[in-house]
């Protein structure tokens, strides 16, 4: 297992620590569980969902898309008020989405066959189609007047929404591309089934490769928003941290021993902490600069696929359903599991002083038995 050196990843001071916002109580461990929000209609699977502000837009596989607004959800309070719900149609056929991203006007969405459409967030009508990749799309990205998809072809495209055309065109390998995250407009990083993680600068049309996990697949990977601290998660719950600026050994290898024992699907940062959702039907919390797994939240009953934060509530989807946990209770709990930790390392180092002072005695004794 590689580790870090010792220099953090990412400042103490650079990330503004929590608040505790209310008295500490008792930890039970009941927050772990959390509370349900809602369940997705029968016969449906929810197989995305993304966070625009306070509203939270989830996709089926059936070809619809429904829209919350969080604005007024609460930890103790039932669901959440439904604002939109649109059939994601074009020419008589569903579209089942694998991923999409959203501007004030419009949603644009990867789908099961290879197709990227658009669609009018007030008309729901379907603007435009393309049938851009050869299999399934796994990201997509709006930056300026481009979109930006890759594909389980190897292919990343970059269509100019302007001239409705494709002008730039990557391949990786030819293994499928799996995830991507945007570092700014014109620098893009994704990662592939064979391992590999690029740094492309579309600019320079350059590439800069590094190999996550030798023989594990990326799953998925999210940039932190100081731009870069990378976390990436491979192969059956492999869970890794890098410095872009020095990618020849990563930071951490994170919850060794404490982490997810399946795939993981979705990473989530919150300050210098991070949030994973895994096909274990487990979340959990790990510290980016130590490394290490700080909390697991349970309570979903399929596989986690997607986490956000809609006020001071965590909220992950499965195929089932949505499940909420309170920010405010996790970081409690954590404060108090912290001061405990504290308390014990310094009762044992006042301890030591005590026991080293019986040792000088007790050979003291033995000298004097000698004489």
């Amino acid at each position: 297992m590689a580790t870090a050196t010792a220099a953090t990843a990412l400042a103490p001071n650079a990330l503004e620590k929590n608040v505790q916002l209310f008295e500490t109580k008792k930890n039970d461990n009941s927050y772990k569980y959390g509370r349900l929000l809602s369940r997705v209609e029968k016969s449906e699977s929810l197989i995305m969902a993304h966070h625009d502000g306070e509203l939270l837009h989830y996709g089926t596989h059936k070809g619809l898309l429904v829209s919350w607004n969080l604005e007024q959800a609460k930890f103790d309070t039932g669901a959440v008020k439904e604002v939109q719900r649109m059939k994601l149609i074009h020419k008589a056929h569903s579209i089942a989405p694998t991923c999409m991203d959203t501007d004030r006007d419009h949603f644009y969405f990867g789908d099961t066959n290879g197709g990227i459409s658009m669609f009018h967030r007030g008309s729901s009508k379907c603007l435009s189609f393309e049938a851009d990749h050869k299999g399934r799309v796994a990201g997509i990205k709006k930056l300026n007047n481009s979109l930006v998809h890759i594909g389980y072809d190897g292919f990343l495209l970059v269509r100019n929404m302007e001239y409705n055309r494709i002008v730039h065109s990557w391949i990786a390998t030819k293994c499928p591309l799996s995830a991507m995250v945007v570092r700014d407009e014109n620098s893009l990083i994704v990662g592939s089934w064979d391992s590999g993680i690029c740094q492309l600068d579309l600019r320079g049309k350059s590439a800069k490769r590094f190999v996550c996990e030798k023989n594990s697949p990326v799953r998925t990977m999210k940039l932190h928003e100081e731009g870069n601290i990378l976390v990436t998660a491979h192969g059956i719950g492999g869970l890794r941290s890098w410095d872009l600026r020095k990618t020849e050994q990563h930071l951490f290898d994170h919850g060794v021993g404490n982490g997810h024992t399946d795939v993981i699907n979705t990473i989530l940062f919150e300050k210098d902490r991070f949030f994973t959702g895994a096909d274990d039907c487990s979340v959990r919390m790990f510290d980016i600069n130590r490394g290490k797994c700080l909390d697991k939240l349970v309570g979903n009953t399929s596989g986690v696929i997607s986490l956000c934060f809609g006020g001071d509530l965590l909220i992950s989807s499965n195929c089932k359903s949505f499940r909420k946990h309170r920010m405010t209770d996790i970081i409690n709990a954590f404060n108090q599991t912290e001061e405990l930790e504290a308390r014990k390392a310094q009762a044992a180092e006042a301890a030591q002083p005590k026991v080293e002072e019986k040792d000088t005695k007790s050979k003291k004794k033995k000298k004097k038995g000698k004489r």
